[in-house]
């Protein structure tokens, strides 16, 4: 871009007015890093090769997540990105998702009480929002395009977003604000509730609801996103309600077979011992990471009822 006094003047107070970071270009953001020249460069054209597959265990036994995970350099540069740029773009109340002080508690209470509830998968969430998308997310907040095309190639990863990469969650939910605010004001017409927690998608209200799903779909899938079929759900009055893993029925709970699955769990770990319980169950993965995914759990629980959380956490000091 040909810079002059009043080009930079527009282009300053264009950055202030959305309030992120005065950035002209690509040598100004690497001063601001604070990464050497030689090095910063380095890993720019060496992206590719930043990145390693791994697999994480999932609540389910046997069960394992493929996450593309960044080194700590690039995480580093991504978390600049984050908290100093994508984290002035604030997201509608009713995204819950990889908000900081919100949860899955905040995703659950607004569907409390509600007789019927529409519950909606989105398919390959963070591999299904594509390079030029994280391009015009920045773009749109006033970088030159030069600059957005740089940004966005720190974000992502075969021309996507890279699940494992601190940046993918929040961009993903201000990618998603035209799809928010079309659902939600469908919603608020008709007299329902919408929340988002990531890529699933909660509705509810009174039986009306079930004539609407066409139209929540098409407003879906018009927003560039596939729906899992295989986890669209229909909760009608009278059944048991749970929103991301939180019973919503009457008052915010976690279900009895969770909790009894769980005690088992800790029970034969405290008996058998970790690993032979591991090996008792066919558990393949590491100590490590299924201790961790013992602890989230227990995390998980505490969300919603607190004394029970730490009272499963007193019983797991051993190991």
């Amino acid at each position: 871009m040909n810079w002059t006094e009043e080009n930079i003047t527009n282009y300053k107070n264009r950055l202030i007015e959305k309030g992120v970071p005065v950035i002209f270009d690509i040598e100004h953001f690497r001063r601001l890093l604070g990464i050497k020249k030689s090095y910063f460069y380095k890993l720019f054209y060496g992206l590719k090769y930043q990145y390693k597959e791994v697999e994480i265990p999932k609540r389910k036994i046997g069960e394992y997540r493929k996450l593309t995970v960044p080194s700590k350099n690039i995480k580093k540069i991504q978390r600049w990105i984050l908290e100093f740029i994508l984290y002035s773009n604030l997201c509608d109340d009713c995204v819950t998702g990889f908000i900081p002080t919100k949860s899955i508690v905040e995703n659950a209470l607004p569907h409390i009480g509600h007789d019927y509830i529409y519950k909606f998968d989105l398919k390959d969430f963070f591999p299904s929002i594509p390079r030029s998308k994280v391009f015009y997310l920045f773009k749109d907040l006033g970088y030159t395009a030069e600059l957005s095309n740089y940004l966005a190639s720190f974000c992502c990863y075969n021309d996507c977003l890279p699940q494992g990469a601190p940046t993918s969650p929040y961009i993903a939910n201000l990618v998603c604000k035209r799809l928010d605010k079309r659902l939600k004001i469908l919603c608020e017409r008709n007299g329902f509730t919408y929340t988002r927690y990531a890529d699933d998608i909660t509705i509810s209200g009174d039986f009306k609801i079930v004539h609407f799903r066409n139209l929540f779909e098409t407003i879906i899938e018009d927003s560039g996103f596939i729906i899992n079929e295989l986890k669209t759900k229909l909760i009608r009055n009278g059944q048991r309600k749970i929103v991301t893993g939180v019973v919503v029925n009457e008052k915010p709970t976690i279900s009895r077979e969770y909790v009894r699955e769980l005690k088992k769990e800790i029970y034969f770990i405290n008996k058998f011992g970790i690993e032979n319980h591991m090996k008792r169950i066919g558990e393949a993965g590491s100590v490590k990471d299924y201790r961790r995914k013992i602890y989230g759990k227990i995390n998980f629980v505490k969300m919603v009822d607190r004394e029970l959380g730490l009272e499963l956490r007193r019983k797991v000091n051993s190991f």
